[in-house]
């Protein structure tokens, strides 16, 4: 999956990625690092990444897992994610 994202972002040359979690309810460490790494390899492609709809329980484990949002943006659902890719990017 991570690759076919980045391929695909480099093949449109895509400026913002969303990655909604809002259907995860248990969230494992490789998926956890899966998912926080695709967000970084893509910032680090240039693309700006939101990762939304994490629920207090995601966000309470990958603070313990010692993840941070380093690299890319939070918003609380789809809606916020996609208002904020139409507005100016914030510093990280």
């Amino acid at each position: 999956l991570q690759s076919d994202i980045l391929k695909e972002l480099e093949r449109k040359s895509a400026r913002g990625l969303v990655l909604d979690i809002s259907a995860m309810q248990v969230l494992d460490t490789y998926t956890a690092r899966a998912f926080v790494h695709t967000a970084q390899m893509a910032r680090l492609m240039g693309t700006r990444t939101i990762v939304s709809g994490m629920t207090p329980a995601i966000a309470l484990t990958l603070t313990e897992m010692g993840f941070t949002a380093s690299g890319f943006e939070t918003a609380l659902d789809l809606e916020s994610a996609l208002e904020a890719l139409s507005a100016p990017e914030m510093d990280l």
